[in-house]
């Protein structure tokens, strides 16, 4: 029985990893970087629109305050 299995190797050590167990388990090996998300990014994902009137308001200071919280962890 044949199974579909994707193997996902990330972090620090993948640039180690890859040639050498990417290459060995499948024969192929395709480096894609990423970069996180701006706080701007985050924000506009989340559909928060920043405006200079609306961070005047207390609701929206709430909300831009939580949603970085989030954006750190």
């Amino acid at each position: 029985m044949r199974v579909n299995v994707k193997i996902f190797v990330t972090g620090s050590n993948a640039s180690l990893l890859s040639s050498e167990i990417s290459t060995a388990l499948t024969g192929r090996n395709r480096q894609i970087v990423t970069w996180p998300f701006s706080l701007r990014e985050f924000l506009t994902m989340k559909r928060v629109i920043i405006d200079a009137k609306s961070l005047y308001k207390r609701q929206k200071k709430v909300e831009i305050k939580r949603l970085f919280r989030e954006y750190l962890e």
